[in-house]
């Protein structure tokens, strides 16, 4: 029973030199309003100046004057609302303001090809320098120079200040205060201050699911096993295969061609007896052995399927 394709996990990306924003058609949209705007806002202004001209001209009673009004009224609260949209696509298709998501206060601009960081006055305060920049998690962005296949990733503070220097060969996120980061073909993962938690020595790292409780999912030398965040090793790295994550406190590995399950001590549940092995589901899993399909317990007991 195969496991995910390891090359198809990425980590958090952000925005590099070939994915700068292109305004070109909301500035159609934004002239096509204008369009509108100057033939709708003087028609508006005829009928209203006509209006006006026809309740000086006519001697007509109180409640006819008081018709003339309504329609001045009328004809002008009718154009504030075009006024209002016009003006606010006109400032949301301006560059500055285009594509603002704002984290932590702060959002990735390009300009001429460079990535920078504004504040919520669209105010610089990370140069236009980079080639690739992310949004900030954590009070972190990942932020990379160099060429593609040849760049440098390293994280900055909000401030613009280089934190953690550009030596990582891929850019990740951090998300609650850990980063899952790749240095000379290794993987492993750091603090907010770069300090190494998982060592980068592993072939790859597996995220650290909720249901991990604190471990992670590491590849050696094609031999799997799982490690704490703090690096130390809880389940040996001995395996030929395993799943990245636990179901129902159990996961599933294979050695010596053969699956079974092991708890998060690393202890043996189930033995490593079967052909095939599958994740547990409300206490059930399928398994073969021999050729044969079966459902077992959580104790490795064998099941019978109730027809229902």
């Amino acid at each position: 029973m195969a496991i995910w394709d390891q090359s198809s996990i990425s980590h958090p990306n952000g925005y590099d030199q070939s994915s700068c924003p292109d305004h070109y058609w909301l500035y159609g949209l934004l002239f096509l309003i204008a369009c509108l705007s100057l033939v709708y806002v003087p028609w508006a202004i005829v009928v209203t100046v006509k209006n006006i001209r026809s309740s000086k001209l006519v001697d007509a009673e109180d409640i006819q004057q008081e018709d003339a009004t309504v329609k001045f009224v009328y004809w002008f609260v009718s154009i504030i609302p075009f006024i209002v949209l016009a003006t606010i696509l006109a400032w949301f298709s301006l560059p500055e303001n285009m594509y603002a998501d704002f984290h932590e206060g702060r959002d990735c601009r390009c300009m001429e090809g460079k990535w920078g960081y504004v504040d919520r006055l669209h105010r610089e305060v990370v140069p236009y320098m980079y080639d690739h920049a992310s949004d900030f998690n954590d009070g972190r962005a990942c932020v990379g120079l160099g060429e593609r296949g040849n760049r440098k990733y390293g994280y900055i503070d909000r401030d613009g200040n280089v934190v953690i220097p550009l030596i990582y060969d891929k850019p990740a996120e951090f998300i609650d205060g850990i980063a899952y980061v790749t240095k000379d073909g290794k993987h492993g993962t750091i603090d907010k201050d770069g300090n190494e938690r998982i060592p980068l020595i592993y072939d790859w790292v597996g995220f650290e699911f909720k249901q991990n409780k604190g471990l992670s999912w590491v590849k050696l030398d094609d031999r799997i096993g799982f490690v704490r965040s703090n690096g130390d090793i809880a389940i040996p790295i001995a395996y030929e295969d395993a799943e990245y994550f636990f179901c129902e406190d159990l996961v599933r590995v294979k050695l010596y061609g053969k699956w079974g399950y092991l708890n998060r001590k690393g202890d043996v549940v189930i033995p490593l007896i079967y052909d095939d092995a599958g994740n547990f589901n409300n206490g059930v899993a399928e398994v073969m052995r021999d050729g044969e399909s079966l459902m077992i317990n959580t104790q490795g007991q064998e099941i019978q399927e109730t027809n229902t």
